[in-house]
């Protein structure tokens, strides 16, 4: 799960970098050495700092106590849209 959290800074970096033009076509791919699959992000800016706002959201909230169920539907919530924008 970090390693998609990296590919999300990453991409969302690059895409407010003022060298943006530059690095535009680049594709941001995660390669899994275990079962050698490649998972391409696909994102628009939009849905892309939606989720950057939702990371830094969760990264300086204050912890709060959810039941072991509800975290678990987050967790398959945020596995299922990561999912629907990877190949």
């Amino acid at each position: 799960m970090e390693h998609y959290l990296q590919l999300l800074t990453y991409n969302f970096i690059i895409n407010n970098n003022s060298d943006y033009e530059i690095y535009r076509d680049y594709k941001f791919c995660l390669f899994n050495l275990k079962n050698k699959y490649i998972y391409e992000l696909h994102l628009d800016n939009e849905a892309l700092n939606s989720l950057i706002k939702k990371v830094i959201k969760f990264k300086t909230q204050k912890n709060i106590q959810i039941s072991d169920n509800d975290f678990v539907n987050n967790c398959f919530n945020l596995i299922n849209c990561l999912n629907v924008n990877t190949k």
